[in-house]
């Protein structure tokens, strides 16, 4: 497999596709496969006509983001193109319209064409609206539709925080609120995932819940259980403390998915990122001693990498509420956690609204992560 990776802030959208795509195919020869991440306020149709300009038939997965994550730090005003080519890999890739959904179920019928014959190597690089609904259920779908043998990765796509508008692409075109989809056959990835947060206090049980929106723990308004256990005094200090201190979930193996607080209602419920269950035992989670989460990144991508002998291309997923909690430190430590990697591996991915990871058996969808995959 040959990869490379490609970066452009020029202001044009269809300038930036070429650029970028130009810089990426200049190191990967023809691509079977590329990757397209937007940042900023850029015309996604523009961009995408760009970049086929260049890569011709290559089939195309991407979306907009908040920021783009490449060897030199995270670009949030550009476009970046990563291009996957080789003898032995083969994509699809399917454009979803619409995240629609009934009650906890997807609702959305969608045919995803699959390769058969194609090896052992199969992983679903999938790309949802992040501030979209029922994304679990969705996965969970996907999960039944397309069989065993998969492994998944990729996450919630955003955009500049300024409209909530976020965009999907493929080869086919580009649609926004739905999810973009990628098969990549032939390409052995390993997969790395973590948070860095703790369990503290008494578990919770979620007596009353719909959706994104937590109404009661333990049989109470949900902003008085949760404020009490952390000692906030109103809703106007909940946005400072809440990003640091999500709600977790005990899975298999003691780990624990996060899920994050975003916003009181004026009936004391709470809105998370992501669906939470109702009669789920929830923990509220904290930072390690000292605060400080970013550890778990040069763990992650060190691991991943010394786990793919062969490695060639790493992609990384890190959620968007990490770079806001670390601020100027996020940057930093992704440069240092790198230089440990092989300075020639391509590094590409973005700042995502909630990660997907299939690292324990079926694709979650997680919030406060980073997950890893490197192919080889």
């Amino acid at each position: 497999m040959c990869s490379g990776v490609g970066l452009s802030r020029d202001k044009d959208g269809k300038r930036a596709g070429m650029a970028a795509a130009k810089e990426a195919m200049a190191k990967s020869g023809p691509p079977t496969i590329s990757f397209l991440f937007t940042a900023g306020n850029y015309d996604p149709a523009e961009v995408l006509t760009g970049v086929q300009s260049i890569i011709g038939p290559s089939k195309l997965v991407g979306a907009s983001t908040y920021g783009i994550i490449t060897r030199g730090g995270v670009c949030t005003a550009g476009v970046g193109v990563c291009c996957l080519g080789g003898p032995n890999i083969r994509a699809t890739t399917y454009l979803e319209k619409s995240l629609s959904t009934v009650g906890s179920a997807y609702a959305g019928n969608f045919n995803i064409v699959t390769l058969s014959h194609q090896g052992k190597a199969k992983t679903v690089f999938v790309f949802p609206d992040g501030f979209g609904n029922n994304i679990s259920a969705l996965l969970r779908q996907l999960h039944d539709s397309m069989g065993p043998g998969y492994s998944y990765a990729g996450g919630g796509t955003g955009d500049n925080l300024d409209k909530r508008c976020t965009y999907q692409l493929t080869d086919e075109g580009v649609t926004t609120g739905g999810f973009s989809l990628a098969t990549v056959y032939g390409v052995d990835f390993e997969f790395g995932l973590g948070h860095g947060w703790q369990p503290t206090g008494e578990p919770m049980l979620v007596t009353r819940a719909e959706g994104k929106r937590v109404y009661e723990l333990d049989g109470v308004t949900a902003f008085s259980r949760y404020a009490s256990s952390l000692a906030i005094a109103d809703s106007n200090d909940f946005s400072h403390v809440s990003m640091k201190y999500p709600l977790g979930i005990l899975c298999r193996g003691g780990e624990f998915l996060l899920r994050d607080p975003l916003q009181v209602g004026d009936d004391g419920s709470i809105v998370f990122v992501t669906e939470i269950p109702p009669n789920t035992v929830v923990t509220i989670m904290t930072p390690p001693p000292g605060g400080d989460v970013s550890q778990v990144k040069s763990e992650i991508l060190y691991n991943t990498y010394a786990s793919a002998p062969k490695a060639k291309i790493m992609f990384v997923f890190d959620c968007v509420s990490r770079y806001f909690l670390l601020g100027e430190a996020f940057e930093r430590n992704l440069t240092q956690a790198l230089a440990g990697i092989e300075p020639t591996l391509p590094v590409f991915g973005c700042l995502s609204f909630g990660e997907i990871s299939s690292i324990s058996g079926a694709p979650l969808f997680y919030n406060k992560c980073i997950t890893a995959v490197v192919g080889g």
